[in-house]
């Protein structure tokens, strides 16, 4: 079981812009977070995770399959914030109902872009069992922030009308 105390512990926060300036703002930031790992303007994702794939599936093409079950996590995720055919995302950021859900998940898209971005860098001099058991341990980190924002946050709330039903 997954103790969120021990994941809250990290240095940097984003904070809140404006009245809240200074308070910690995990809803938004987290988001940002994981636009910055994995986002998908037009059918082709962009971000680390795509830098980090071509760099990986060009010097070791057969990590692919680790590549793949990192997109698919990522693809569900994306699926939750920016749904594709549906009036109503899944789960509304605005609808918090674990206190310190948003700070994990951000916790965890934080060092999921730390590990993306140090795999990049070390691509070269890394032995390839090293670069196979941090894509591992980054596809687990990315399934623990899943579990833990489909259990933090609700299903978003319907617009309410004003007026009278006929």
């Amino acid at each position: 079981m997954i103790k969120l105390k021990k994941i809250l512990q990290e240095a940097s926060v984003p904070t809140k812009i404006g009245f809240g300036k200074g308070k910690p703002d995990f809803k938004h930031g987290l988001v940002k977070e994981f636009f910055e790992f994995f986002y998908v303007p037009n059918g082709q994702p962009i971000g680390t995770f795509m830098d980090m794939a071509n760099v990986v599936v060009q010097k070791y093409p057969e990590m692919e399959p680790l590549i793949k079950d990192i997109g698919g996590v990522c693809d569900e995720m994306f699926d939750y914030l920016k749904p594709p055919n549906l009036e109503y995302p899944p789960y509304d950021l605005h609808n918090l109902t674990q206190s310190g859900g948003a700070q994990a998940v951000w916790n965890y898209m934080k060092k999921a872009n730390s590990l993306g971005n140090t795999i990049i860098k070390t691509i070269d001099k890394a032995d390839p069992k090293k670069i196979a058991s941090g894509l591992k341990g980054l596809a687990s980190m990315l399934e623990k922030g899943k579990d833990i924002f489909t259990s933090s946050f609700g299903p978003a709330k319907k617009k309410r009308r004003i007026g009278f039903k006929f």
